[in-house]
């Protein structure tokens, strides 16, 4: 059953780059869903999050939903959702991501199945046993870093949740956490200089992270620079 979240309306980042953040109840933080359009009018989604029937139409209109990319294992709310709305998309998630995700949604494929593209890129992240994968979009005012869990860019939330957020080291400005290291992190010198050859991308314009708000280039290399 489709159940839109609260969110916010599409942010127009780039002719073919649009954006919604989307607040979640448990814990309390916002998730965000990145669009690109492809050139021949091909919309292919980065982190699924189901939204009001006005803005899924707003999309549709914009585009044909044909890939969904399923950043991690641990991104799995709405990915069945979309399928079940658009039964010819296609999906995909990291190599090390798809077993989980196929718990909750059929995996069409592995990031390196994707069909190699100019303007939308794959980059390993290096340290992470390939369970997350960076993507690179080229729109006319430069590139876009697209990450999942690999960086958070959360303030500090204030209540009881937020506080234990503050002390499992999630909230704060951009930071690699505690959760992520605990959970995904395997090799933590190949994970340092993945993210700064990535912050050293040409015309880097932004750096999208799913939590929560966007980055700059700098920003990414001093979250690198303090691991």
């Amino acid at each position: 059953m489709w159940k839109a979240w609260p969110h916010t309306p599409i942010q127009k980042l780039a002719d073919n780059l649009w954006r919604v953040e989307s607040e979640m109840e448990r814990p309390p933080m916002r998730r965000a869903m990145d669009l690109v359009r492809r050139p021949n009018g091909d919309v292919w989604i980065h982190n699924a999050v189901a939204l009001d029937d006005a803005t899924m139409k707003e999309i549709e209109a914009w585009g044909t939903p044909r890939v969904l990319l399923v950043p991690s294992g641990y991104h799995r709310i709405d990915p069945a959702r979309f399928k079940e709305r658009y039964p010819d998309l296609k999906v995909y998630a990291p190599k090390g991501a798809v077993k989980k995700v196929s718990e909750k949604v059929a995996v069409d494929g592995t990031y390196d199945d994707l069909p190699r593209e100019p303007d939308v890129v794959i980059e390993r992240l290096d340290g992470t046993a390939d369970m997350e994968e960076a993507v690179v979009v080229t729109s006319p005012d430069g590139a876009s870093l697209l990450l999942c869990d690999a960086v958070f860019n959360m303030q500090h939330r204030p209540g009881v949740q937020g506080f234990f957020l503050k002390l499992l080291g999630s909230s704060g400005g951009p930071r690699v956490t505690g959760v992520f290291k605990l959970f995904v992190l395997k090799d933590k010198k190949a994970f340092k200089e993945a993210l700064l050859r990535l912050a050293a991308t040409p015309n880097l314009k932004r750096v999208l992270v799913q939590h929560e708000d966007v980055m700059s280039a700098a920003q990414l290399e001093a979250a690198a620079e303090a691991l």
